[in-house]
């Protein structure tokens, strides 16, 4: 049935097909003609263009960005002011964009990108999308996305710089051409922010980088031009890779290299002190117990909220775990958590009541580690309790049962599931805690800070080898990246080594006096003796300045587990040994290490040495009965 004239039903029906015509034209090569059509036209004095009008992703009319929030909540009644909806939506629906962007680019890559020059240079640049398809294809899952959006960045100011540079150069796919080599060389110089008074860098990773991506591109355009049968575009971009690849390592490389390895090396990284750790912690517990009381309580979407922060941030701070991993923990990995008890009755049984109740305080998971590696994660029973609260309510506060995060937000689709942000929320409770020093309190300080501390706890290899493989990543990377110099040990330890080889005296004295000093390693560790394994000892013949080192009261060892006092071994040490492992002694066979570790639990006497301190002595023993015998045969 027609409407009459006048009738407001049938303004409101003509406003909304105009509306829907007008976007199709604005966006539609084949109708457009240069001109956009929006729902109110601005004032002249107001001198704007088409870069400041955004589509409402209901009815399609274009809005001013200023107002298209206000509009966006009269149209669906929903209020965007403290997110991104209307913005994100409306770019979605205008589809700006290359026409061989797939879905997953045109629908979830590119609408959170900045609507910027940068942005606007890449978005319609053929290469450039053939690129984010195949990141998209490589990288599926949405935690990626952010990565590959920095990389397109990264290539569209590199493209602004080097059309400024070249007036020839119209589009990525124009600069695979031998004759550009010099002038991109130059464009990634600039966009480094070269000096060449110092022969460095302000940002090296950026030179680094472009490198590698126009490698990457140039690899795909070349795989690209096979398929469309283009033998021209293929030869010259092969002999762009070739002449680049060598320019390259020469001229941009090595400079690289040097730059990092100079910022490395003045950086000054400062650890986060004891203190602030501590205040951190205590904070998180009161404020959590008090979260969890609430919740308790009564549900509301402020208070599960708080507590899921706390609890993550808890987490993150008792296992210093990176931020990527505790955020993303998920419900089934978290499902496959054990205890002791659980995965092995009979090691819990044959177990000391003190470690028993260890045992039962703590429950064990695995979740996925950077580059794929499987990490474990140890929660006490306090924070056990917050994670069942945080997943039982979850439903309640309207957080999504596809989404698979523990800690998992309300919103999202089934491409992209929103979590809370471990980064942010560290950064936050650091402020509100009282710290000191409230910047320090960071997740990668906080995994070098436990890093460094070990080296005053004097661990075993074996320990070692363990906290790394806790802590996700290799021993080498453990002692080499994440454990930091500490400078009172190289000053009072290495100048104590370095004046025995001049032959300085009074050392003795002044190492005496270090005593009475209180340090930080006094927190951590007693000392204890670290003596080497029997089989690394090759000689016993002191020379150069182990001459004096071996005539001082404290034993000093190289060893980078750092400098120990050597504690005698006492009588009454000596007569249990002797009593216990004397069929060991007789057939001269060494015991196993976890044999002397039960005999050490049971004997009281033997309680301040170590395994490998038993083992060594016991060792030494044996050889110096060989050398008795061989003497009486001599």
């Amino acid at each position: 049935m027609l409407l009459p004239k006048g009738v407001p039903e049938r303004k409101k029906i003509i406003g909304e097909i105009r509306k829907r015509g007008n976007f199709v034209f604005n966006t539609d090569k084949n109708y457009n003609d240069g001109e956009l059509i929006v729902s109110r036209r601005p004032k002249n004095a107001e001198n704007k263009s088409a870069k400041d009008y955004r589509a409402c992703a209901n009815c399609r009319g274009f809005f001013s960005k200023l107002t298209l929030r206000v509009h966006f909540k009269s149209c669906t009644g929903i209020n965007s002011q403290h997110h991104r909806m209307a913005t994100l939506l409306s770019r979605k629906v205008a589809g700006r964009i290359h026409p061989k962007a797939s879905k997953v680019v045109k629908n979830y890559l590119f609408p959170p990108l900045r609507d910027d020059d940068v942005s606007r240079a890449i978005r319609y640049d053929e290469l450039i999308i053939i690129y984010a398809n195949k990141m998209v294809q490589k990288y599926r899952e949405s935690r990626h996305f952010q990565m590959i959006r920095q990389r397109l960045r990264l290539l569209g100011k590199f493209l602004i710089t080097i059309k400024e540079t070249s007036n020839e150069i119209m589009d990525l796919t124009s600069i695979y051409d031998p004759k550009y080599v010099d002038d991109v060389l130059k464009a990634i110089n600039l966009s480094a922010k070269y000096t060449e008074s110092e022969n460095s860098y302000q940002a090296p990773s950026v030179a680094f980088s472009l490198g590698t991506l126009l490698k990457q591109i140039g690899n795909i355009l070349i795989t690209q031009s096979i398929k469309d049968h283009n033998d021209s575009t293929k030869k010259n971009a092969e002999d762009f890779l070739t002449v680049f690849s060598q320019e390259v390592n020469i001229n941009v490389n090595r400079t690289v290299a040097e730059t990092q390895l100079k910022m490395q090396r003045r950086k000054n990284i400062i650890l986060p002190s004891m203190e602030d750790i501590r205040k951190l912690r205590d904070y998180l517990t009161t404020e959590r117990n008090f979260a969890m009381d609430a919740v308790k309580k009564i549900i509301s979407p402020a208070t599960w909220l708080k507590l899921a922060e706390l609890t993550l941030t808890s987490i993150q701070l008792f296992n210093r775990r990176r931020a990527g991993e505790v955020e993303r923990i998920t419900i089934q990995d978290f499902g496959t958590h054990q205890t002791i008890e659980e995965s092995n009755s009979d090691l819990f049984d044959s177990l000391s009541n003190i470690s028993k109740q260890i045992a039962r305080k703590y429950i064990r998971f695995t979740i996925r580690g950077k580059l794929n590696r499987t990490v474990p994660v140890l929660l006490d029973t306090n924070l056990l309790e917050c994670v069942e609260l945080v997943m039982k309510h979850r439903t309640e506060i309207g957080v999504s049962n596809y989404n698979p995060y523990i800690f998992g937000l309300p919103g999202g689709d089934k491409k992209q599931y929103p979590h809370l942000q471990a980064c942010h929320l560290m950064r936050k409770f650091s402020e509100c805690c009282g710290a000191e020093h409230p910047e320090r309190l960071r997740g990668t300080h906080l995994r070098k800070h436990i890093a460094t501390t070990c080296v005053m706890l004097n661990l075993e290899a074996q320990d070692i080898s363990d906290l790394s493989n806790f802590m996700g990543h290799s021993e080498n990377i453990h002692k080499g990246i994440y454990r930091q110099p500490i400078v009172s040990r190289e000053i009072l330890g290495i100048s104590k080594l370095l004046e025995a080889a001049q032959g300085t005296q009074g050392i003795e004295a002044a190492d005496d006096s270090d005593d009475n000093n209180s340090s930080d390693e006094e927190e951590f560790r007693e000392e204890y003796e670290y003596e080497k394994p029997a089989k690394c000892s090759s000689s016993t013949t002191p020379r150069g300045p182990s001459d004096y080192l071996t005539s001082t009261k404290k034993k000093i060892t190289t060893e980078r587990y750092g400098f120990t006092k050597k504690v005698r071994w006492t009588e009454e040490e000596k007569e249990a040994i002797f009593r216990i492992f004397s069929e060991n002694l007789q057939k001269e066979v060494l015991p196993s290490l976890k044999t002397i570790q039960l005999v050490i639990k049971e004997t009281p006497a033997l309680q301040k040495r170590t395994s490998p301190q038993i083992k060594t002595w016991i060792h030494n023993q044996l050889k110096k009965k060989t050398k008795k015998k061989l003497s009486f045969s001599n």
